[in-house]
């Protein structure tokens, strides 16, 4: 499964979020991922299938991918998935409209941030998730109809 999660983000970064082999890969690392469904290590193969689905715009199943990785960081302790999950729900809400729900997540993300520890999620994961959560929070903000906080929140990621 991690050997999977490694190459998802290769691939990610050489083919793009929503190639074929993109999700070829991580849907074999989903399958691994259900004989230990909510154990912390399934988390980047979960994050893979959310990016994936999200930017196929098949939302309605990228929110539940988010969701999952979010139960997992609460389970866990962890806090290092629980900005995954935050910001992944926040993300795929952003994307279903619910711009409350949104804002919610991301600004629980954008509170847990600690560059210091978080920035290495990148290596994992692709991105630094306290640059998505920040991004994603300011264009909630101006969907909101708060173009300063969306400003702020926009130079700050």
């Amino acid at each position: 499964m991690a050997l999977l999660s490694t190459l998802g983000v290769a691939l990610i970064s050489l083919r793009g979020f929503a190639a074929d082999e993109v999700g070829e890969v991580y849907a074999r690392a989903g399958v691994l991922c259900e004989h230990i469904p909510r154990e912390p290590q399934v988390a980047p193969a979960i994050w893979g299938l959310w990016v994936f689905h999200l930017v196929r715009c098949n939302l309605p199943e990228s929110l539940t991918l988010a969701r999952n990785l979010l139960a997992i960081g609460e389970a866990s302790g962890d806090d290092r998935i629980l900005i995954e999950g935050l910001w992944t729900t926040g993300d795929s809400l952003f994307w279903l409209g619910d711009l409350d729900g949104a804002r919610w997540h991301l600004e629980q993300a954008r509170t847990l941030y600690d560059p210091a520890r978080h920035h290495a999620n990148a290596f994992t994961y692709g991105q630094d998730p306290g640059v998505g959560a920040l991004c994603y929070l300011g264009f909630t903000y101006w969907h909101q109809g708060r173009p300063s906080a969306a400003a702020t929140s926009l130079a700050s990621a």
